[in-house]
C-alpha cells in the first residue's frame, strides 16, 4: 500500500492521508506507523482518503481504530492481542454516541463502505463523499 500525506494548512494540526491499495494484514501496520509519525510531528486530526482502497479486511479495521486512538493521544492496543483488539473496538462502538472529531473518512469505495457499515465503523468515523466539505468539517 502507498500512503501519501498532504498538510493543506501549516497553521492547523491537520493532514489528509491518502491510501492506495488494499488495507489488510499486509499493510495496516504501515498506516499505524505513519499515523504515529504524524502525531509526533504535531498532527492531531486526519482525513483518511479511501478513494483508492478496493479492499479492507478486519486488520484494516484494526488499523483504522488504532489510528483513531493515536490521534486521541491514547496508547494503541498491542497488535499481539489478537481477538482482544477486536473486542476493544466493539466495546468502543457500544459506548460511542458520536463520530470521532479527530479522524474522518473520505470516499470509500462501495465494497469498503459496505464493510464500514456492516461493522459499525461508520457510527464512530464520519464518512464524507466531498473533499471540501470534509476538510471544512475540521475547522
Amino acid at each position: 500500500m502507498d500512503i501519501t500525506v498532504e498538510k493543506p494548512n501549516a497553521d492547523q494540526p491537520f493532514a489528509i492521508v491518502s491510501l492506495q491499495g488494499d488495507l489488510d494484514g499486509k499493510s495496516y501496520m504501515a498506516l499505524i506507523d505513519r499515523a504515529q509519525e504524524l502525531y509526533q510531528e504535531g498532527i492531531r486530526q486526519l482525513l483518511i482518503d479511501l478513494s483508492d482502497v478496493k479492499f479492507m479486511s478486519s486488520a484494516g479495521l484494526v488499523g483504522l481504530h488504532t489510528v483513531v486512538m493515536v490521534m486521541r493521544g491514547q496508547n494503541p492496543p498491542s497488535m499481539e492481542g489478537g481477538w482482544s483488539v477486536i473486542h476493544e473496538i466493539s466495546h468502543e462502538m457500544d459506548k460511542s454516541g458520536a463520530h470521532d472529531p479527530n479522524c474522518k473518512l473520505l470516499n470509500p469505495q462501495p465494497r469498503v463502505r459496505k464493510t464500514l457499515d456492516m461493522t459499525g465503523f461508520s457510527r464512530i468515523l464520519e464518512v464524507f463523499s466531498d473533499r471540501d466539505t470534509a476538510v471544512a468539517s475540521f475547522q
